[in-house]
């Protein structure tokens, strides 16, 4: 059997008494805590050993010491966390160059020797949640629902760019400044403009240092042969001092233009929000509804856009249940957690087969509820044209699908002018009169995990 395969049954085997006696937090506390040995003081990024461990199940391949070369990597081009560089790579390039400024950096984590660490925007006001490494899995990251968000993948989920795009960092500004109502994400209002420059631009430093981690992680088990001797790796000895392979350059050259050009093109992927001219379009959420009632053409719109969120065209309901009260599918996960669970027949409510990812930093699987949009609360911005964007191009790394359109009523498929019906009544909803259409017995089935696809 495969090495890592048998460390992994061991792991689950030995820990199995653990999950019984005090549950799967206890030893998600542990990997969190005791993932790897204290090998320096102050800051330190702590490597992505839930994502590596997921790559080589899916290889059986034994990734650790390679792993270990990537954190080399990664210091030499993005620097530590008590003391941020930007890549040479960028700093090189005309383009790029302008993508990290080094002073916000150092001001935001506390390296700006004139702020003490403890004070800096990041450190005091951040890492409690995300942790130095913008994992999400900070110390009081358990207790929040749903978790904060892993900057290293490199997706947001709220922002004005299409699916996949890059986020503008004006989006993530937001963001930090007026939070996400209905979760963990407060309102950082009190900071100053220069200290949310300085947080947004470190954030983005967080995800280009983590998506490189992640494509060198995926290339090494795919892509080296680690069975020889001596394996090929990310890094060589010379002279006793481990540096970047040049080998490797080029592979790796090559990785970060691919995130630099994602980051540089946000602008160029925003969502177009033109709102119909023939039909009334709700400015923001009615107090009462006779707002509604009051205007004829309004209350059309409301009513079909109903008829759209409980039918077959839209499936609105099918997640939000037919009430909307957030009550039809709620035994899905996110995809977050679904890479290193479904996506590699990891079934996620199974507690021991989570056990060896939990003990390298992974939080326990949680579900992902759909909003209850009776209660007027959305965390991606309560404006027409907010929801509008949330309906066009979904939530990447979520349930909540993209919507194509069609041109006409005549093809299958919801036209514009639906999705802003839809806009009207989502808005209206929690001045909507009872009674409200119920959920059915049974909530559907969580379907297969699908890969994400950006919406035209």
């Amino acid at each position: 059997m495969n090495t890592i395969l048998v460390a992994v049954e061991f792991t689950v085997k030995a820990n199995s008494k653990l999950v019984a006696l005090f549950g799967l937090g206890a030893l998600s506390l542990l990997g969190a805590l005791g993932c790897e040995p204290p090998t320096q003081t102050g800051p330190k990024f702590l490597a992505n050993r839930v994502y590596s461990l997921k790559a080589g199940i899916e290889n059986e391949l034994e990734l650790d010491p390679t792993l270990a070369d990537i954190q080399v990597v990664l210091d030499e081009y993005f620097g530590t966390a008590a003391e941020p560089k930007i890549p040479k790579y960028f700093a090189d390039s005309e383009d790029f160059a302008q993508l990290l400024d080094l002073e916000k950096l150092k001001r935001a984590c506390g390296a700006d020797p004139s702020i003490p660490r403890v004070e800096s925007v990041y450190v005091k006001n951040c890492i409690n949640c995300h942790a130095w490494e913008g994992s999400g899995r900070g110390p009081g990251s358990a207790g929040v629902d749903p978790y904060p968000r892993d900057f290293r993948a490199g997706v947001f989920k709220y922002k004005t760019t299409v699916r996949l795009a890059k986020p503008l960092k004006s989006d993530l500004a937001k963001t930090v400044r007026y939070g996400l109502a209905g979760s963990g994400m407060g309102a950082y209002d009190k900071i100053t403009e220069t200290e949310l420059n300085d947080v947004v631009e470190y954030v983005v430093y967080l995800s280009m240092r983590g998506e490189l981690e992640r494509k060198m992680i995926d290339y090494a088990a795919t892509e080296f042969d680690l069975s020889t001797t001596p394996p090929t790796r990310w890094v060589k000895d010379e002279g006793g001092k481990l540096i970047v392979n040049p080998e490797q350059q080029e592979t790796l050259d090559g990785f970060m233009e691919e995130i630099a050009t994602e980051w540089l093109e946000a602008n160029e992927n925003l969502i177009e929000v033109a709102k119909p001219t023939d039909m009334p379009v709700l400015e923001k959420a009615p107090t009462t509804w006779d707002e509604v009632t009051g205007n004829a053409e309004l209350l059309a719109s409301v009513n079909r856009g109903k008829e759209l969120f409980i039918g077959q065209a839209a499936v609105c309901s099918s997640c939000h249940g037919p009430g909307g009260l957030g009550d039809g599918r709620t035994t899905d996960y996110d995809d977050w957690t679904k890479e290193w669970t479904a996506r590699i027949n990891v079934d996620p409510t199974d507690a021991e087969a989570v056990i060896p990812f939990l003990l390298r930093g992974a939080l326990p699987p949680k579900t992902i509820k759909p909003r209850n949009l009776r209660e007027g609360v959305y965390r991606g911005g309560k404006t027409p044209e907010d929801i509008y964007r949330r309906l066009r191009h979904g939530i990447p790394y979520a349930p909540m699908p993209a919507i194509t359109t069609v041109a006409s009523n005549d093809e299958p498929g919801l036209t514009e002018k639906d999705l802003w019906h839809l806009v009207n009544y989502v808005l209206a909803m929690p001045v909507e009169p009872k009674p409200w259409p119920a959920a059915p017995a049974t909530p559907p089935a969580t379907p297969a995990p699908v890969a994400e696809e950006a919406a035209e």
